[in-house]
């Protein structure tokens, strides 16, 4: 009788154990797929590696005990690329849809070849190379001259002080005009802290005219709110030409000036 029994729970067991076996074997992870919206052409070979990086870190993998934050970890080395949504699809099968992040600053300098940083609209690095165009739209991203920085894909830009007052600025202009490569030409730093003025940005608008702002380290915010109502009561004969300015009154109010015959007004 306890040999009987014996057989039965070896039985069991061995059913237990092929069952167990072929569950796994059924929900282990056999392809990655990458959906993507609209994307550049030098993006479908990155998109590409990028796929391949992602079968490595999923494939063969347990469908239920994978984790976004590994693919998380896998596209902070591909900093163009954002994840838009990440879901199983059972048994065996991982969906990533992603999207191509937007170039908006070219800063020049980025090495002794003459390169470019290409940024994001927060200022991080997304690339470095020798042009200055959108690469997925061909059109002009909004050239930063005159800045000395250091950067590393994938990071934020440093190492300049007029940097952070430049994309405060920036950003202002493109969340009211609903972006900035259409709206501003280059951003340059006319001066530095150490002068009268402190930091000075001089914007050259799309239209013609230029927009400074004094001081830009102070109040960076309000100054550049400030900048963008008074860029927008322009007439259009006034956006063609002449200079528009944002500085500190003598009795410390943030104020605005527009010059007309253009130059550095201050």
């Amino acid at each position: 009788m306890r040999k009987k029994w014996l057989i039965i729970l070896l039985t069991v067991a061995l059913f237990i154990g092929g069952t167990v076996l072929g569950v796994t074997a059924t929900f282990r992870v056999d392809a990655v797929t990458i959906y993507s919206s609209e994307i550049s052409q030098p993006a479908k070979a990155e998109a590409e590696e990028l796929l391949q990086r992602l079968e490595d870190v999923y494939v063969d993998k347990s469908i239920f005990g994978i984790k976004q934050s590994d693919a998380d970890d896998v596209m902070a080395e591909f900093p163009y690329f954002r994840i838009t949504a990440f879901r199983r699809s059972y048994p065996n099968r991982v969906i990533i849809s992603i999207a191509e992040g937007e170039e908006t600053y070219a800063v020049e300098g980025a090495n002794e070849q003459g390169e470019y940083f290409i940024l994001n609209g927060e200022g991080t690095v997304l690339g470095i190379r020798a042009d200055s165009d959108n690469r997925l739209d061909g059109e002009r991203n909004v050239l930063l001259k005159g800045y000395t920085c250091e950067g590393v894909k994938g990071e934020a830009l440093t190492g300049d002080v007029a940097l952070v007052p430049t994309l405060t600025v920036c950003g202002e202009i493109s969340t009211a005009l609903n972006g900035i490569r259409g709206n501003v030409r280059h951003v340059e730093v006319v001066a530095r802290t150490n002068t009268e003025h402190g930091i000075v940005l001089m914007l050259q608008m799309q239209e013609g005219v230029k927009l400074y702002v004094y001081a830009a380290e102070n109040a960076t915010q309000e100054k550049a709110a400030l900048a963008v109502q008074a860029y927008l009561d322009l007439s259009v004969s006034d956006r063609m030409s002449g200079s528009l300015m944002v500085y500190d009154s003598l009795d410390g109010e943030v104020t605005t000036a527009y010059r007309p015959e253009g130059g550095l007004p201050l």
